[in-house]
């Protein structure tokens, strides 16, 4: 559902997290519109005004992973792709 609608890049599973944070809210919101006997397009309205700034705020979060792994600061990119890989088979094993 939300990677159908959020231009994501391809890091972090945004879109599909994006995707379960859509379904939930949009979901209530109808049901409680059914409920009430209020107009569904007041429901997709208020869903809409809660998840915009939380669909720009994921987008965001992405974009600056994609910046932080194409960067060209040699000892971020050293930490990104060989410390931290290192440190987390160390710690999960």
């Amino acid at each position: 559902m939300g990677d159908a609608v959020h231009a994501m890049p391809p890091l972090g599973a945004h879109g599909g997290n994006t995707a379960l944070r859509d379904a939930a809210p949009l979901a209530a919101k109808l049901e409680h519109a059914v409920a009430q006997g209020e107009s569904l397009e007041h429901a997709l309205s208020v869903y809409q005004d809660e998840m915009v700034p939380y669909a720009f705020r994921a987008v965001d979060d992405a974009s600056k992973q994609v910046r932080r792994l194409t960067g060209s600061n040699p000892v971020q990119r050293w930490i990104l792709l060989r410390a931290l890989p290192r440190l987390h088979r160390v710690t999960v094993s």
